[in-house]
């Protein structure tokens, strides 16, 4: 029981975080309903206010000098790791508002490229470019539905788009948790994929797999 506990206080921060997100995001709601004002950016103003009481738990709980916290919010680690961040969303937002990923399809198309291929690919390149999952998601799937055969099921190939997305986006420059992560521990970037392409090409064959697997069972 007590070990129960402590796992529950060392990971509370966390919890704070993922809990607090959507406490404050419905508290904001209600207070811009209740005022008749949207307020502007209500997801990540939640987020960052969660964040902020993580961070005054984690502080408050490990009873951190002033010179520690000094320190830690002058790290300029920090402030590179949220700038790479803010720059690949920025990047997911520019590739989606300016339908790249769908003029990729008409052009795939104008080659005679087989839809299955299209499916394929999209997923792929969306994840590349993007590093995100909802970024690959965005902007490859609405393309994706339009490529499923007619009076097929959908969801054969809606796993293969996923995987094949998953694939790409664990494969690409700007992943973000890679980033982040690469930073953090000040690794080596190409050292650190030579560690990626084994595991994304055993989700490939175990995608590819089960594709053929769910289209079959659709047919009887």
């Amino acid at each position: 029981r007590s070990s129960v506990l402590r796992f529950v206080l060392d990971t509370m921060p966390i919890w704070i975080v993922v809990v607090g997100l959507f406490v404050i995001r419905v508290v904001l709601g209600a207070v811009g309903f209740l005022a008749n004002y949207e307020i502007p950016g209500e997801e990540y103003l939640s987020f960052l206010l969660a964040l902020f009481l993580a961070i005054g738990l984690v502080i408050k709980t490990n009873t951190e000098s002033r010179a520690a916290i000094r320190e830690a919010l002058s790290d300029p680690k920090s402030y590179y790791i949220a700038f790479t961040i803010a720059a690949v969303l920025g990047f997911k937002g520019v590739l989606t508002d300016s339908h790249a990923i769908e003029q990729v399809k008409f052009d795939l198309a104008a080659y005679n490229v087989p839809p299955l291929l299209i499916i394929v690919f999209l997923p792929f390149l969306a994840g590349m470019i993007t590093g995100i999952a909802v970024g690959f998601v965005g902007a490859s799937f609405p393309l994706v539905v339009t490529l499923v055969p007619e009076g097929a099921s959908p969801y054969p190939y809606a796993l293969l788009a996923y995987g094949f997305g998953y694939a790409g986006m664990m494969l690409s420059p700007i992943h973000i948790c890679f980033v982040v992560t690469k930073e953090y521990f000040s690794a080596n970037l190409s050292t650190s994929f030579a560690h990626l392409w084994k595991p994304s090409i055993a989700v490939l064959l175990w995608t590819v797999a089960l594709f053929l697997i769910y289209v079959r069972l659709a047919e009887l």
